[in-house]
């Protein structure tokens, strides 16, 4: 196939899946289904979450990490949809990505609020290699020695 030939298969295809994905939404995926509503829910109680619990002092340092962990996750989403590791069925709109509801609200509005608690409460998690081969997470405040912190 030449160069115009494939981009005129993809196009086509393209074409064709946008008809796909909407008739999917529109018998699976629409106003009245509950799936629906419940993406809908996952995409707006994390952000009235973030609004009430947010500190106001550090907004920017707080939401450039929100931001951060959104974009990381919109990458690695789209590799993970490409390569068909991990599928949403379920979706706001045709036109928005699946992976919409939980790279913009869910998973940011978390990751921000881990963050600012402990940012906010000043301790750091280490993850220590013991000989016994496996992992323990040490809880230390500023200023300790690690070796006299806490083990869980």
């Amino acid at each position: 196939m030449s160069y115009q030939e494939y981009w005129t298969k993809i196009k086509s295809l393209y074409q064709e899946l946008d008809q796909v994905t909407n008739s999917y939404w529109d018998n699976h995926s629409s106003f009245g289904d509950w799936q629906f509503w419940a993406v809908v829910a996952i995409t707006i109680v994390p952000l009235l979450l973030l609004i009430r619990f947010v500190d106001q002092e550090r907004l920017f340092e707080v939401f450039f990490f929100g931001f951060a962990v959104h974009i990381m996750w919109n990458y690695a989403g789209d590799v993970l949809e490409l390569k068909r590791y991990f599928i949403h069925t379920y979706f706001l709109t045709p036109m928005l990505p699946s992976i919409f509801n939980m790279a913009a609200s869910a998973l940011p509005v978390a990751f921000l609020l881990v963050y600012q608690y402990c940012t906010n409460t000043i301790k750091f998690l280490y993850l220590d290699y013991s000989s016994k081969c496996h992992f323990r997470i040490r809880n230390c405040s500023l200023g300790k020695d690690i070796r006299t912190c806490r083990v869980w």
